[in-house]
């Protein structure tokens, strides 16, 4: 097995153990009177994700350009980019509504802790700190360290997984590990970090946008504001619910069809269609000459896969 798999799998599984560690130093503070409010808690969630990776490559003392794909893309690549993000949101949505027959809507339970803040703000830290942080962890440095396994679909399977996971619950996890699997097939046939940042950044400011966009209208109808029914799980929203599930899955069937013919005119776009024939047509035994498969798996990460799963089973409890 290779340094740069090791790596990455005890990176994973410092960036858990820190999470926990961050959650029980916050369950302290709030036990003693000193709760911890919405903005500093995103601050340090991300900077438990981005830290870690400084700190490895640090340690490792080798060059940024070896963990993270920097070559770069043409404008129009960026606008067609901007295009498949919206083309990805009714598949992301779908699952999402889904899982919600299983446990809550992590961020409606969230909403009014984070529309009490300034939309900038939390349109900045949400949209475009947090995915800055988290591009450069699971597509820069470990889906790039997992590439190094010969293993190109271990490692865009594996990086989408843990990228799935770290946010530790059900709700996200499914959405998430779609997403992540999109993401690591962009950073695969346009080898730019650049963008994935963009897809992530449009997805996640059109979330946050959306928010408080709906409270506005909410608000300015005369209506209650009161997002955080839907945290209660899917049944909440009453048998209606199941049409909308239906409709979004058809919806969903034609999202797909249009990412994969976006993708194509990404690749084509970026005169990569060699990476895209090895990607989808050839039986890829190896990414390049001397490279031969290598495991992925090692007990840091074993011990990490646990650890998260345990907690999404937990929190279904």
């Amino acid at each position: 097995m290779n340094k740069y798999t090791k790596r990455v799998n005890v990176l994973f599984l410092s960036i858990i153990l820190l999470y926990l560690g961050i959650v029980v130093l916050f369950s302290i503070l709030k036990s003693s009177g000193h709760t911890v409010t919405m903005l500093p808690s995103l601050l340090i969630s991300e900077a438990i994700i981005l830290v870690p990776g400084i700190c490895m490559i640090a340690a490792a003392k080798m060059p940024l350009k070896e963990y993270i794909p920097h070559r770069r893309i043409k404008i129009s690549t960026a606008l067609l980019l901007i295009v498949l993000s919206y083309a990805l949101m009714p598949v992301a949505s779908f699952i999402n509504i889904l899982s919600q027959f299983l446990t809550e809507n992590v961020l409606a339970s969230s909403a009014t802790d984070i529309m009490s803040q300034p939309f900038i703000v939390m349109l900045f830290i949400m949209g475009i700190y947090g995915p800055l942080c988290e591009e450069f962890i699971f597509r820069g440095i470990i889906y790039s360290g997992y590439t190094k396994s010969g293993r190109v679909w271990g490692a865009i399977l594996m990086s989408s997984l843990l990228f799935g996971l770290m946010h530790m619950n059900l709700n996200q996890f499914g959405y998430a590990f779609f997403l992540g699997i999109a993401f690591a097939i962009v950073i695969k046939i346009t080898d730019s970090l650049l963008a994935t940042v963009i897809m992530h950044c449009v997805i996640n400011l059109h979330n946050v946008s959306m928010m408080y966009g709906s409270q506005y209208m909410l608000k300015a109808a005369g209506m209650k504001q009161d997002m955080e029914k839907y945290s209660q799980g899917i049944k909440a929203l009453g048998d209606g619910i199941y049409g909308v599930v239906i409709v979004l899955f058809i919806v969903s069937i034609f999202a797909i069809a249009i990412s994969g013919l976006l993708l194509y005119a990404i690749t084509r776009n970026e005169n990569r269609l060699d990476v895209w024939n090895r990607l989808f047509h050839k039986n890829m035994q190896v990414e390049a000459e001397g490279i031969q498969k290598q495991g992925m798996l090692t007990v840091p990460l074993c011990i990490a896969i646990i650890i998260c799963v345990s907690w999404i089973i937990y929190g279904l409890m």
